[in-house]
């Protein structure tokens, strides 16, 4: 993606959601990602999905990783400016309760599936309906995630990876370029 500040939640709330299903085991793999100093992470490990601060280090960790072949939901959802208190939902469940009190806003260099368009970090798998909601704590209790395709929300910047096309989108800040030839189906 390029440059936007769409992506930079500040100290509020934000949501991010999206179905994976790896076809490895991962092993630092970004699912999302700021690619600049302190910038905001969604990582993959081989134990955890995690928020991550990029060149320092794990902020929320989930406590499993999704299985690999598996369709899995993720929710990562910040409740906001004052409460700091960062939740993470797996398949609707919450999972772990965190603390992020970092104020993001680095605003380059993004990439989804990989860091920007470094493939060597990039997900080894796939990934389904990926939505930013900036500004809103969609999730606030676990919940039961949609099997169908999710939907422009109040608030939401970025809604993709939910049609046959590798860069095509519902909502979206601006062009999204396909580097590293990934795949649609």
């Amino acid at each position: 993606f390029a440059n936007t500040s769409d992506f930079v939640f500040g100290t509020g709330a934000y949501t991010v959601e999206f179905w994976i299903k790896p076809d490895s085991t991962p092993n630092g793999n970004m699912i999302f990602s700021a690619n600049g100093s302190n910038g905001f992470v969604i990582n993959m490990d081989s134990d955890s999905v995690n928020i991550n601060k990029f060149g320092v280090g794990d902020v929320v960790s989930s406590t499993s990783m999704a299985p690999v072949g598996q369709w899995t939901h993720y929710a990562f959802v910040r409740e906001g400016t004052g409460s700091n208190q960062t939740k993470i939902y797996v398949n609707g469940q919450l999972d772990k309760i965190g603390t992020d009190s970092n104020d993001w806003t680095v605003n380059s260099n993004w990439g989804l599936g990989a860091r920007n368009s470094d493939a060597a970090f990039g997900v080894d798998g796939k990934l389904s309906n990926f939505r930013i909601v900036k500004g809103t704590a969609v999730y606030t209790s676990s919940f039961r995630p949609l099997t169908e395709p999710l939907t422009n929300i109040t608030n939401t910047k970025l809604l993709c990876c939910n049609n046959s096309s590798t860069t095509g989108s519902t909502v979206t800040p601006g062009t999204i370029t396909a580097n590293s030839s990934p795949t649609a189906s």
